[in-house]
């Protein structure tokens, strides 16, 4: 039996993501932890601000803050890199004069840096000092790592997380045996996907429905989202990912008495042409996928769009 090391303190390799990367991560932590969506701005002639929001923010199971809102991103490839006060010299000199101008109530800085309570005293100082800044947080690797072990719906909607670290210390070692081929064979391609919109969508159509369809044409990456939704749903609900390739597979191995599965269907109209057979086979045991996803299975579908569009009809 292949034994697996537990470590409590689990780090991610941060470091690699590269500098848009991390600032996409910490638009979703932003959204997925913190609660608030914000404007991510162009890398160039940011004025010193990554991101912002205008308005009342809510933090979650937290108090409500007030006005406006200003979130930098500092990023380091420097895998032992710790934060300091001068790293934000810039960013100081810029947060005076958008204070001054009205454009920054609250400043929140994310880092994939090591942040000491030392250098994060220091920080708050010098920034909260600042007239007009009347709310200051830093959050830094150590604080992202915990976020990222404790939300299973933020590794969802970020699936190169799971290219960025010993997968046996997110999926508990039961499942991490039962799905090591697949999550083994897909780390280093999750280590470099960049979620889609169609990825966003499709993690919120199993969040809510507990199924979804992915058209698109061949090579067009739907298999590797395929791959990043069975990871998600063996790292949110312990699914144990079930490769059907007809219909009456699916009726098989459904057991109503285990509700955590994820049934991934390649091509389910045909693989080159439509099939008539398989959307009969599918009309067949339509009900019982219903009730499956009623009883919290997981059903992914995958189609060229072509054979899907003369699968409709049947």
């Amino acid at each position: 039996m292949r034994q697996i090391a537990q470590n409590a303190n689990v780090s991610f390799e941060l470091h690699t993501l590269g500098w848009e990367a991390f600032q996409n991560l910490c638009g979703v932590v932003l959204r997925e932890v913190l609660g608030q969506t914000v404007t991510v701005f162009s890398p160039t002639r940011d004025v010193g601000q990554d991101g912002a929001f205008q308005g009342n923010w809510r933090q979650r199971n937290k108090e409500t803050y007030t006005g406006r809102f200003v979130l930098q991103c500092k990023f380091s490839s420097n895998r032992d890199a710790s934060f300091a006060l001068s790293d934000l010299g810039d960013e100081l000199k810029k947060v005076r004069t958008l204070a001054a101008k009205g454009l920054c109530e609250t400043y929140l800085v994310i880092t994939n840096a090591k942040l000491s309570g030392e250098a994060d005293t220091k920080i708050r100082k010098a920034f909260t000092a600042v007239p007009g800044i009347k709310f200051f947080d830093a959050f830094g690797r150590e604080w992202i790592t915990q976020q990222i072990r404790q939300s299973r719906r933020l590794r969802a909607f970020v699936p190169r997380i799971y290219g960025l670290g010993d997968l046996s210390q997110i999926i508990d070692e039961r499942v991490y045996r039962q799905t090591d081929e697949i999550l083994q064979s897909w780390k280093d391609n999750l280590a470099k996907f960049v979620p889609t919109d169609a990825h966003h969508r499709s993690v919120r159509a199993l969040l809510d429905h507990g199924f979804v369809l992915l058209l698109g044409e061949p090579m067009a990456g739907k298999s590797t989202i395929a791959a990043a939704l069975a990871l998600a749903a063996a790292d949110q609900w312990k699914c144990v990912p079930i490769f059907a390739t007809a219909p009456d597979e699916l009726k098989l191995h459904w057991n109503p008495d285990e509700p955590h599965q994820f049934f991934w269907v390649d091509d389910a109209f045909g693989q080159i042409q439509f099939e008539p057979a398989l959307a009969a086979g599918w009309n067949r045991v339509f009900p019982h996928m219903v009730s499956a996803i009623r009883n919290g299975a997981r059903v992914l579908f995958t189609s060229r769009t072509y054979v899907y569009r003369a699968a409709v009809k049947h």
